[in-house]
Parts: C-alpha cells; structure tokens; sequence
C-alpha cells in the first residue's frame, strides 16, 4: 500500500461545481445566434 490516496469525492465535486454554471447559462445563450442569423439573413 502507498500513502497516497485521491480523494474522490473532492474530484466529483469540483468537476460538478465547473460544469454546473456552464450547464446554467448555456441554453439561454444558445437562441442568441440563431436569431442573429435569421435577422441579417443569411443565405446558405
């Protein structure tokens, strides 16, 4: 055995509280370019 050990609630829950406001914010920031694309009409 070492001495080591990972602490893997520590790990959970930081990779929660970085994904968390990502997972906040995002679907409201994601109307945003469609509207801006069909208000200068783009053509494809």
């Amino acid at each position: 055995m070492t001495d080591r050990t990972v602490d893997h609630h520590l790990i959970f829950m930081t990779t929660a509280m970085s994904i968390l406001p990502l997972s906040l914010v995002l679907p409201f920031r994601r109307r945003r370019p469609v509207r801006g694309i069909a208000r200068t009409g783009v053509k494809g």
